[in-house]
């Protein structure tokens, strides 16, 4: 049995199926629904803001849409391992109560917060291009949808992004406070937001 692929090989992964032509794809994926049945064959990698799932029960097979409402998960399989979908909501940090989606996400870490990443693509207004965003968010069992802890702007320029990761991910786990102590006195920055998950939820496993 294949397991899900490390975070630096699905960053890598991401990257990749980004492109227009790999999103064209139909890869080997597994269907995991909510009733507890799965299906295996093919399916294209859904955009964050997808209803459903384009899939085929063979390369030749005739091609279906599975709404996300009735799937549990979706398992892409590459010769690394797997690469895991879910459709999550996410709470706005702009605009006060407001949840968006639910939205497809790549699970990066599980555990008692699991750590999940979509992406919103660059668009544009008028002449200008307004950079999209690839962003983090958490969720604990019994939560009504993710929290965004980080947030990596497709802009030349990041600037504020570690402050900003600092201040959402010592609000998310405030119920650790040793962590929230060591985001506060910067031992960690937006890059290390899945070794903060992973000390979050090793404290969490052992309390």
């Amino acid at each position: 049995m294949k397991t899900r692929l490390s975070l630096a090989l699905t960053l890598c992964f991401l990257i990749l199926i980004s492109s227009a032509s790999f999103a064209k794809k139909f890869l080997p994926a597994t269907l995991f629904y909510k009733d507890g049945h799965t299906t295996k064959g093919f399916a294209k990698l859904p955009d964050h803001g997808n209803k459903g799932i384009k899939f085929k029960p063979s390369e030749d097979g005739k091609k279906i849409m599975v709404m996300g409402e009735e799937l549990e998960k979706v398992a892409f399989h590459f010769e690394d391992g797997t690469l895991e979908m879910e459709q999550q909501k996410v709470k706005s940090y702009v605009r006060k109560n407001k949840v968006y989606g639910p939205y497809w996400m790549f699970v990066l870490e599980r555990g008692p917060a699991t750590l999940y990443s979509y992406k919103k693509e660059d668009t544009r207004s008028g002449t200008s291009v307004i950079p999209g965003s690839t962003f983090y968010t958490c969720f604990r069992n019994g939560e009504p949808h993710t929290t965004v802890i980080a947030e990596e702007t497709h802009a030349t320029f990041n600037f504020g992004e570690d402050k900003w990761f600092i201040k959402q991910a010592s609000k998310y786990f405030e119920d650790y406070p040793k962590l929230c102590e060591d985001l506060k006195a910067k031992k960690h920055k937006k890059d290390d937001f899945q070794k903060v998950v992973q000390v979050y939820n090793s404290w969490k496993a052992n309390k």
